[in-house]
């Protein structure tokens, strides 16, 4: 699975770049100070000490294999990390369904899978970032041996100063090689980390010629979508051979099977879809109040879920809570609208979320167009009729363009100014 902005935040940044620039920097400089020391070494000790710097060469070799048997381990091993997360996150957003349906034993095996996938892949990174540091790490030991064992054959003896000069050597080498290490692993890390957060940022952006003001003459339709529009400026598109006008202030049903495009059309109304097509056409308000089919809650308080940044009007909101039939659920949360809703606060049915949701739509006073997708599918008949009369049909939405998915009830529809008939993609009617 794709990484997802948490998991390129705490990984591939705070962890692939914290203190990069000083690792950089240091296992930069360490090369030319290990060959200095070596430099020292040769020209004390002569031949032995060459003879025992030249350990150094196969080691270099080695671990430049091995490097490269890490960096693909190390891609691999992130891949696991992000599903095995994706899947994790999955459980804890939805644990209260899991446990409600009885499937604990299942997603724990799959959160199991991943992890048995990504210990796999971790093991592999380990055991080659072992074996770097390994053969890092024996260079000094192996070099000092050599060369002592060499100086004992050409000098028939090894001295006192033989053995300081070649273990304090050997000591610093020992600390540059650690240093070498660290910065070899960040090596390892960093291009992979750089190409995640690349693919990241790189994806598509929503389309930058929307939203568009449409026609100053207040006759003019509020809405014109004409030409095709995709999810994908690439791929198939979603809604084909659109040529669709929406006068002003009329209350507009959008009805069709499943699949046929009608949350979609919602969409490309608040610029989220690409226009395709020669000459396409996308006119909306700037001032637009949407509502999705998953209502969408943040952490607060009830009543600034539905009043967001705008200002507090008591009259307006009380009206609003009334259309939408809240006032009796407000009754019934400790502390009323002041209430914490969310997930850390006092949770919410379905149907209040909805409404909640609707409340906020409503509110928006300066929104001249309110798209509605599904309004009244997350609660029972005797509400939503009640809120289709004093909401969609009373004062707070009076004057505005609604634009409303809705299912095909045909007495409510027949309270519609007009109704848009969706197949596959197109408008039929």
């Amino acid at each position: 699975s794709s990484p997802q902005p948490v998991q390129l935040l705490n990984v591939d940044i705070i962890e692939a770049w914290g203190y990069l620039l000083k690792t950089l920097i240091h296992a930069a400089v360490a090369p030319f100070a290990a060959i200095a020391l070596l430099v020292l070494l040769v020209a004390k000790l002569r031949v032995a000490g060459f003879l025992g710097a030249l350990y150094v060469i196969p080691v270099l070799v080695g671990t430049t294999f091995v490097q490269m048997l890490n960096i693909a381990s190390w891609r691999q091993y992130q891949g696991h990390l992000d599903n095995r997360v994706a899947r994790l996150t999955e459980v804890i957003v939805q644990i209260r369904a899991i446990k409600a349906l009885g499937l604990e034993k299942l997603f724990l095996r799959r959160v199991a899978e991943a992890r048995d996938q990504e210990l796999s892949a971790n093991f592999a990174c380990a055991l080659t970032s072992g074996c770097t540091q390994a053969n890092l790490h024996s260079i000094p030991w192996f070099c000092m041996a050599i060369t002592l064992a060499l100086v004992g054959v050409f000098h028939s003896s090894v001295q006192a100063w033989h053995v300081f000069v070649v273990q304090r050597i050997m000591m610093s080498l020992f600390s540059l090689l650690h240093v070498m290490a660290f910065g070899l692993q960040k090596f390892v890390m960093v291009p992979n980390n750089l190409a995640r957060i690349k693919a990241f940022l790189a994806q598509q952006e929503r389309p930058r010629s929307a939203p568009r003001e449409p026609a100053s003459d207040r006759q003019a339709p509020i809405v014109r979508l004409v030409g095709s529009f995709g999810f994908d400026p690439a791929g198939e598109p979603v809604l084909r051979g659109l040529d669709l006008a929406i006068p002003r202030g009329e209350l507009v049903a959008v009805v069709g099977g499943v699949g046929s495009g009608k949350s979609a059309l919602l969409l490309a109304a608040i610029g989220e879809l690409f226009p395709r097509g020669p000459r396409p056409v996308f006119e909306t308000p700037r001032d637009v109040a949407y509502c999705a089919q998953v209502p969408w809650i943040f952490e607060g308080s009830l009543r600034e879920n539905v009043t967001l940044d705008q200002d507090y009007e008591q009259e307006r909101y009380q009206h609003v809570l009334h259309s939408t039939a809240l006032l009796p659920d407000i009754q019934a949360l400790p502390g009323g609208d002041l209430a914490t809703i969310g997930s850390f606060g006092t949770r919410l049915s379905g149907g209040q979320r909805a409404r909640v949701a609707l409340a906020r739509a409503a509110y928006m006073r300066h929104a001249e167009l309110v798209l509605l997708d599904d309004p009244l599918s997350a609660v029972d008949t005797p509400t939503g009729q009640f809120i289709f009369n004093e909401l969609l049909l009373g004062p707070a939405l009076r004057g505005k363009t609604r634009v409303v998915v809705t299912q095909p009830h045909v007495a409510r529809l027949k309270r519609f100014d007009r109704v848009v008939l969706l197949e596959d993609g197109r408008v039929a009617v």
